[in-house]
């Protein structure tokens, strides 16, 4: 067996991004961010760092499709191309003061109101044969470990849909709505295989977390104040769905049975927690 280590990658990214910031009177204030970008490469993360793997039969390509022309078939989307996302985040400091004259100061005075908005659209992929990869493996060429194999991409048919969406993981009449039919997907026999990599792309992704806290002054101490609100994260309880059974030659192939986290939760990153549906936390805070 003999292993080649070589720094042959090409990549490129090319991208618009609009911005606006704006302080309102009465306290609201905002900060946006747009993003149309395309980003392709022959190879993402260096090859190390799979980074749309999950456990749903899926693959990252971390090795050449074609050892003799790794630009014909490698040269894609990169793992992480996300084409339009948009960020907002914004802070409306003491909300319901113009209300003051129809309600008492105690009551109207010291509400903050505050969220964060992400949306973007879906991650790229491939679509691979577990069947011709596993006849490499028995030819000891490449991994078993699901992270590094060299997968073997399937050989497309016809058209098949690009996008794959929440539709996917809804069952219609009792049955499983895949995105793609098997038949438009086979195993290549010979050759390196025809479909380019990071051709496919999954669901988009939605989530909007909001804040709301009330302040109370503290009698006889100036600058004390008693602070007490709830954080929704997920507010709406918006599904968000990870990439479908990509494997051509599995019985689930183009269903979604998995969603996604959240990137804010008050779990924090990599704890293992289900944190994909609304969480609400109660909070208090005194400030002197």
């Amino acid at each position: 067996m003999v292993a080649q280590t070589q720094n042959s990658g090409n990549s490129n990214y090319i991208g618009v991004t609009l911005t606006a910031a704006h302080t309102f009177e009465g306290g609201f204030q905002f900060q946006a961010s747009y993003t149309y970008s395309h980003a392709l490469d022959e190879i993402s993360n260096s090859s190390l760092n799979p980074f749309g793997l999950n456990s749903n039969g899926n693959v990252d390509v971390v090795t050449p499709l074609n050892p003799f022309n790794v630009r014909q078939l490698n040269y894609g989307n990169a793992d992480y191309d996300i084409r339009q996302s948009f960020v907002m985040n914004y802070v409306w400091s003491d909300a319901l003061r113009h209300l003051t004259a129809r309600g008492p100061n105690a009551l109207m005075k010291g509400w903050t109101l505050s969220g964060t908005i992400f949306k973007h659209t879906g991650f790229p992929y491939s679509i691979w044969s577990s069947n011709e990869t596993a006849a490499l493996q028995g030819s000891l060429f490449g991994s078993t470990n699901p992270a590094t194999t060299t997968a073997v991409l399937a050989n497309v048919v016809g058209s098949p849909n690009i996008n794959c969406g929440a539709s996917a993981a809804r069952l219609v009449n009792g049955k499983p709505n895949p995105c793609y039919n098997a038949a438009n997907f086979v195993d290549p026999t010979n050759a390196f295989g025809t479909q380019r990599r990071n051709q496919f792309r999954g669901p988009g992704y939605f989530d909007t977390d909001f804040d709301v806290e009330k302040s109370f002054a503290i009698p006889k101490w100036e600058k004390a104040q008693l602070s007490v609100g709830a954080r929704f994260f997920n507010l709406f309880n918006h599904p968000n769905f990870a990439f479908p059974n990509t494997n051509a030659d599995s019985g689930q192939f183009g269903q979604i049975t998995q969603t996604v986290s959240q990137p804010t939760t008050i779990y924090g990153s990599g704890l293992g927690a289900d944190a994909s549906p609304r969480v609400i936390e109660l909070q208090a805070k005194f400030v002197f």
